[in-house]
């Protein structure tokens, strides 16, 4: 297997939080999945094939791969075939919504989606996975996202639970109204004992918007 080497680790989150979730639930902060590792979303290729990566965790390579599926055709795209995005955020920084290591992790650039469900496939599965996914109200990439997490590849299996992220709070233009515009939210998920995600499926809740960006991508390995 061939493995796309446009990705960057940023380092594992050794240092767990005091509030870190029981095995087994949604989250929104990506230090409550254990041993999380986060690898940064290379924003280059353009629309080139996206994927697989290897994630190195301290327990073995996890081979993250990546599918989509049109909201309005059902046409499935494996591997996936995103654009990209990239925002600088030394220009207007008060544009951007805040973003915290421990929480929210990325930098405003990786791939985006419009019309499409994205499939996130873990070989071998693993304990915890989340995403950082951005929402751009500037360019109508706003709306929320549902990721929910299976046992199997390619949302296969059985649902082991559900997070969605919260729509931009921004209402108005840069123009008219006052920022932050652009904002990242992450949403993960926790296996409970004994079991193992082996897929998050990341839904558009407004397929009529112009998409929705992928930043950040956490894993932990089971």
């Amino acid at each position: 297997m061939h493995l796309d080497p446009r990705a960057r680790i940023l380092g594992a989150l050794s240092a767990v939080s005091a509030a870190s979730l029981a095995a087994g639930a949604p989250t929104a902060a990506v230090s409550e999945i254990p041993g999380a590792v986060v690898v940064d979303i290379d924003n280059s290729g353009g629309s080139m094939p996206w994927g697989p990566f290897a994630v190195e965790t301290p327990g073995g390579t996890v081979t993250v791969s990546f599918a989509t599926k049109s909201v309005s055709t059902g046409v499935v795209l494996d591997p996936a075939q995103p654009g990209t995005f990239q925002f600088p955020t030394d220009v207007l920084p008060s544009w951007y919504g805040s973003v915290d290591p421990t929480v929210n992790p990325g930098d405003f650039r990786g791939r985006f989606n419009v019309d499409r469900i994205l499939f996130i496939t873990f070989d071998p599965p693993v304990s915890g996975a989340g995403c950082t996914l951005m929402s751009d109200f500037i360019n109508s990439m706003s709306e929320p996202v549902r990721v929910e997490a299976f046992t199997g590849p390619l949302g296969t299996g059985t649902n082991l639970g559900t997070i969605t992220t919260p729509d931009n709070p921004t209402d108005c233009c840069p123009i008219s109204g006052s920022p932050p515009y652009r904002f990242l939210n992450f949403a993960g998920h926790t296996a409970a004992p004994g079991s193992t995600i082996g897929s998050l499926t990341l839904t558009p809740l407004d397929p009529a918007s112009s998409g929705w960006g992928v930043d950040v991508i956490a894993v932990a390995e089971a």
